[in-house]
């Protein structure tokens, strides 16, 4: 059994809501403790600390938006995020990574995407940091925002 209880846990329950489809709420709720418990099998006692420490890793702290300026040429603007923008983000890209290895179930694969996370490895940390390479290439554009 994984080391913390999940449905009092806003985080996960965060995760559940945006991991569930067409209304599955179950499904998303095991999809998640399944993950949990195979996280638990990798480090035991240390669930709670690599599901925390993955997303924390994974959220990004701006994004890049397009907007058309001059000659009908689209500019990346980097705009700052907002916490909770950065923790759907971080979530969002958690799942996006796990969603894309078709050889493992999707529970194994996002255990296996929260760990690496959690070490700063892995998709969805390569995701983030091609979003702050690009955002930080197109600073001088900051100023375009509003």
């Amino acid at each position: 059994m994984t080391s913390f209880s999940f449905h009092q846990n806003p985080l996960s329950t965060k995760v559940i809501n945006l991991l569930m489809r067409h209304g599955k709420k179950t499904k998303a709720e095991k999809i998640l403790l399944q993950s949990l418990k195979h996280i638990e099998d990798q480090a035991p006692g240390k669930s709670k600390e690599i599901f925390y420490r993955g997303i924390l890793r994974a959220q990004p702290l701006v994004e890049v938006r397009f907007r058309r300026r001059r000659r009908g040429k689209a500019r990346a603007i980097p705009h700052p995020l907002s916490p909770s923008r950065q923790l759907t983000l971080g979530i969002r890209g958690i799942l996006q990574a796990a969603g894309e290895k078709p050889s493992l179930p999707l529970s194994k694969s996002l255990g296996e995407e929260f760990i690496q996370a959690s070490q700063g490895k892995g998709s969805a940390i390569k995701k983030k940091l091609r979003l702050h390479k690009t955002a930080k290439a197109n600073r001088t554009l900051a100023h375009f925002r509003w």
